[in-house]
């Protein structure tokens, strides 16, 4: 997924060794705001997982503790 979203980046940085483009302001504004938006949805993704996994294991435990007291 990050590759995908860094590409205009890299296609950026191709042309100006290549073609010889100019860099300007905006193409430095457009990947600080690529790589921002990239590391956000990582952070979020990262932080929802880690609590969904917390609450599954919250399941499990009251699962576990339901069954070890039906069998008594």
């Amino acid at each position: 997924g990050f590759y995908i979203y860094t590409q205009p980046v890299f296609a950026a940085l191709i042309a100006m060794v290549f073609l010889h483009e100019q860099l300007a302001m905006y193409k430095i504004i457009a990947a600080v705001l690529i790589f921002s938006g990239v590391y956000l949805a990582n952070k979020q993704f990262k932080k929802w997982l880690i609590v969904y996994m917390q609450t599954k294991v919250k399941h499990i435990q009251l699962l576990y503790y339901f069954l070890k007291r039906m069998q008594q």
